[in-house]
Formats: structure tokens, sequence, C-alpha cells
């Protein structure tokens, strides 16, 4: 393609801090997080495909950027893809930038690849606070464009540093979407700091999340530099030149502008936005402002589909498969069917994760980190049989308590955990559970087609105060996706499974 790439711009060198060390909780979350990745839209990638196809961005290279920052998922899986075709003299690379200089055969293998390739999620099955910050991730990428504009800044660059503040929040929203809801409930409600409250939960914040991904991928220095906090500096009291902003300023201007355009979730942002606005439009201009407010409402109306040259939809139906509306919920847990939305995506995404990975451990990873929770699950046990003895054992524990808590609590015949290897029909009743304190307990054998073994599940108090919830319903989603992954485990697999 060989196409023109933007001008070199130096920022003002701001020393880039280590990465430094994490605790377990947030290198755990980090695993997952890039695991579970972000989903692409199908519609645009097959659309983006069409169009390198037919050689439509030869002439109109910018048109290729424009259909790309459409969906900041496929922005961030090109730009792992991009990796291979920077140039290693470099101490990194702008992924707009790049794609800009590749040759034609070069585009065609970068796109070169399925939705599901790189994530278990889908973009069609999102939530609301999944689309939230789907919204505030392209909000925030244009604005910082238009700011940077108007200051004679890098304009791709400021772009792609605006969509890397938001990676950790929406990488947060897919794949710990319970969590996530919390966090921005809390916020809501109380006003507590929304990112903070993200911090306490996976003591790793969205911003550091974003950092230690861009380091990952090789992102430029420039890119980097726009991550970085910058609380010292006060915009509404220095900056008067439009010489004084640095990336960083204007990528933090970008993000609060986009929380802003939803007051419902960000009050705050919205009042602290007016202020900025009002303080700023004498040094910008009221052009610009106005510039981001018709941005931002073209963004919420617009289709995720790739530019049609004419001869899109030909292509399209050449090419793609049929859609399906709705998830396909896996017939091996029929139990789903009667479940909320929230709960359906979480397992899918695990049978997902059961056809595409080598090992059951990654399935089953994901049924403890996400599956679980959303069932209103707090804490459980899996006790399986042994060959040698026939005794039961306990194998696999969900929640806080460690396993062996539940191996002292199936001893206690009072609990139930022996019988219920024989019974594959669901018990709930209401007891001391594994802690000590009276809770609601489901326990059932494993039945047909899985290894003998009893599953012991703890609900919350929470879940069962809920009108619709049937905690019976939920046991059978859980036991049906556990047997599914069992079916998976490996030779030493089942030992390691332990140490979950």
């Amino acid at each position: 393609m060989a196409i023109r790439r933007q001008s070199q711009y130096r920022v003002s060198r701001i020393p880039l801090p280590s990465p430094g060390t994490v605790s377990d909780r947030a290198r755990e979350t980090l695993k997952h997080l890039e695991h579970g990745w972000l989903p692409v839209h199908a519609d645009l990638l097959v659309g983006i495909q069409a169009n390198i196809h037919n050689d439509h961005y030869l002439e109109n290279p910018e048109t290729l950027l424009s259909d790309l920052k459409k969906d900041p998922g496929l922005f961030f899986t090109v730009s792992k893809r991009l990796k291979r075709y920077s140039d290693p003299e470099e101490s990194g690379f702008d992924p707009l930038d790049l794609l800009l200089s590749l040759e034609q055969e070069q585009l065609k293998e970068v796109f070169n690849f399925e939705p599901g390739d790189y994530s278990v999620h889908r973009a069609g099955e999102s939530s609301p606070s999944q689309e939230l910050v789907h919204e505030i991730a392209r909000i925030g990428g244009e604005s910082a464009a238009s700011i940077a504009e108007e200051l004679d800044k890098p304009i791709l660059t400021a772009h792609e540093g605006a969509l890397f503040r938001t990676l950790g929040i929406s990488l947060l929203a897919w794949n710990y979407p319970k969590l996530f809801s919390q966090a921005l409930s809390t916020h809501k409600t109380k006003g507590a700091d929304f990112d903070r409250e993200l911090q306490n939960y996976f003591q790793i914040s969205p911003q550091q999340i974003g950092a230690r991904f861009a380091r990952e991928l090789e992102m430029s220095r420039e890119i980097k530099q726009s991550l970085l906090p910058r609380p010292q500096r006060d915009l509404l009291a220095e900056v008067d030149l439009k010489e004084q902003f640095h990336l960083t300023d204007i990528c933090q201007l970008s993000e609060l502008f986009a929380r802003a355009q939803e007051p419902s979730y960000f009050p705050d942002a919205e009042e602290q936005w007016a202020a900025k606005e009002s303080a700023l439009k004498p040094i910008l201009g009221a052009e610009v402002f106005t510039e981001l407010h018709l941005k931002a409402e073209t963004i919420a109306e617009e289709k995720t589909s790739a530019t049609d040259f004419g001869d899109l939809h030909e292509y399209i139906i050449v090419r793609k498969e049929p859609v399906i509306e709705g998830p396909v919920l896996p017939e091996s847990n029929p139990h789903l069917a009667h479940c909320p939305e929230s709960v359906q995506q979480a397992f899918i995404a695990i049978h997902r994760e059961l056809e595409r990975s080598k090992t059951a451990l990654d399935a089953i990873k994901l049924l403890l980190q996400r599956g679980i929770p959303e069932t209103g699950a707090i804490r459980g046990c899996l006790y399986l049989q042994r060959k040698n003895d026939f005794r039961l054992q306990a194998a696999l524990r969900f929640g806080d308590s460690p396993l062996p808590r539940y191996q002292k609590f199936l001893l206690d015949a009072r609990n139930g955990i022996l019988d219920a290897i024989h019974s594959t029909a669901p018990f709930v009743h209401e007891g001391k559970g594994v802690t000590g304190a009276h809770i609601t307990q489901v326990r059932g054998g494993l039945g047909n087609g899985a290894p003998p073994g009893v599953l012991y599940v703890e609900i919350s108090d929470k879940a069962m105060k809920e009108a619709d919830y049937n905690p019976t319903v939920m046991f059978h989603v859980i036991r049906s996706a556990l047997k599914e992954c069992l079916k998976g485990l490996q030779e030493g697999d089942q030992s390691r499974m332990s140490f979950y």
C-alpha cells in the first residue's frame, strides 16, 4: 500500500515509570483479560476484508482508518497483529500510522482472521455496561483527534492514546461484567470514585491495565506517555497557551468528555466537563467544542459497518455465514434457557472456550472467575471419587474458602455430602455452610456422563431475595458446565485443577 505516514512529532520527554511489581490478584486479572480479550464486530471485519480484497483502500487509505476506528475491539486486535510488521530498531509503533505504510498483501494478512480467533466474546451479545464502554472509547478517540488537530498535535497518536486510556475499562466490562457493573452502580448511587472502585476490586487500576498492554504490544513512546496520569497539572489554572498542551492533557480531556456524554452513569463527569469547557473555549475556540458534540451525536447513531464502495453487500452475501438472531445456547446446558441474559452470556463464553482451547483448564478458570459468580453462587466445591479407595475428595473449590476446609466439611455426616453422590436431583436447604455461617445450600451428584462425584454450592442471601431466582436451575447450569469441562481434562489436569 505504501501510503504516506503522518509527520513525525516529538512530545516533551516525560519519564515513563517502570512496570514494577503487581499483586497475585492483579497478575491473575491481567492473565484473564489477555485470554478473554475484546470481541470483534463481525460485520465490520468482513466488510473491511471485502474492501481490501477489492482494492478499494488503495485510493482511499484514510477510509480504512475510519472504518477501523468504528470498533475499539477490532483496533486492539489489529494492533496485536501489526506487531510483527513494526521496525525492531524503533522504540515502538503507532498502529494507525503503521497501517498506512503496509503493502496490499500485508494488509490482507493483517486482517485475515475470524472474529472468534482472539476472544471468547461476541460483539452482538453485549450488555448495557459493555455498550457504554464501547461508546466511551469511540467518543474519546474521536474527540482526542479533534482537539489534537486544533492544537497541531499528531492526530492519529492522540486518537490511539485516547483508545488505550479506555482499554482497561473495556477489558474489565467484558471479562468481569458483574464486578464492573457493581463498581459502576456504586459510583452512580454513592458517588464513589469509579476507577478507584475497580482498583479496589482487582488491585490494579484501569489506567495501569491499559499501560501494561500498551507496553506489551510495543506501542510507541508517545502513546505510552499519553497514558500517564498528570494530577499535578491543573488545566484550568496553568494552560493559557496552546503550546502547553501535552498529548496526556488531550487524552485526559477527551476521556472526561466521553464520560460526560453519559450523565446517567457519570454525573460528576458532566459537571467537571462543563467547567473545563467554559475555561478552555477562549484557548481552543468555540468551534472545537461544537465539533466534539456533533461527533458524539454522530457516533451514537452510526452503524458499525465498513464503507460501502458499491459492491460490499454482494461480497458479504457470498462470504458471510448466516446470522442467527440471539445467543445460541449450548445443547449440553438446557437449563440456560431459563436464566437471565448475563448468565447465558457467561456460560456461552465458557462453552466456546471449551471448543477453542487445547485444555479444559482454561474453561474451568473462566467458569470460576465469570460463570459461577453470575449465578449468585458465592462459594462451593466439586467432590470427586478417588479410584483407589472410592472415597470422595475435594477436587475444585470456588469462592473464598480453601480446599482443605471443604474436605473437613465433607467428613461431617450432617452436611449430607457423602449421601448426595447417589442422587442426581439437587437438594436445597438452609443450614451452616463451610464457613459456619447460616446460608442456602444446594448439593447433588454429578450423574451420568461424568466421573462419580458431588457438587456442593452455597447461594448468596442477595440472590435468594430476588423474586425470580431459582437456586435449582442455577445448580443445574453450573453442574452441566462442570461435566463438560471434566470431559476435556487431560492427564494430570485434575491435580492442577485443585490449585485454582
